[in-house]
């Protein structure tokens, strides 16, 4: 019995976990990003920076990545989490520099073999979807 309940509790404990590397791309804002990466703090994620019509700005160029970046996530969902965030709730990246092109990715990683907590790389446009994979399998070296 006391086995069957640790099996349930580590099942709703891990969860977001799973549920965070299923093979699509969670929609967020940037608090509940945070929040999701201190629940998991080895999580390597892909966020795609993004400019939605609803904020004024029509970018074609985001919508047609949308697509690629979906396709991307349910080949790599497993090993990676996949995560877009409309640009209007992150106003302070753009002030920074951060994101400066719509569409921006943002790759981090965590766990890194040669030491380092973490390691992150910002692209800037619009990827094809074998950009991407050269991207995921050089920077977090996995294959799909």
């Amino acid at each position: 019995m006391k086995k069957a309940i640790l099996v349930f509790v580590l099942t709703f404990l891990c969860l977001p976990f799973v549920s965070a590397h299923a093979a699509q791309v969670q929609d967020l804002t940037w608090t509940q990003l945070q929040a999701q990466m201190r629940g998991n703090p080895s999580q390597s994620v892909v966020i795609e920076f993004y400019s939605s019509k609803a904020d004024g700005l029509d970018c074609d160029k985001c919508m047609q990545q949308s697509a690629v970046f979906s396709d991307v996530a349910r080949r790599y969902g497993n090993d990676v989490a996949f995560v877009r965030i409309d640009v209007a709730s992150v106003p302070f990246l753009i002030e920074i520099g951060t994101v400066r092109i719509h569409p921006t990715h943002l790759f981090v990683r965590h766990d890194v073999p040669d030491g380092h907590e973490m390691v992150a790389r910002t692209i800037r446009g619009f990827l094809t979807a074998d950009q991407f994979e050269e991207l995921i399998a050089g920077f977090f070296e996995v294959k799909p």
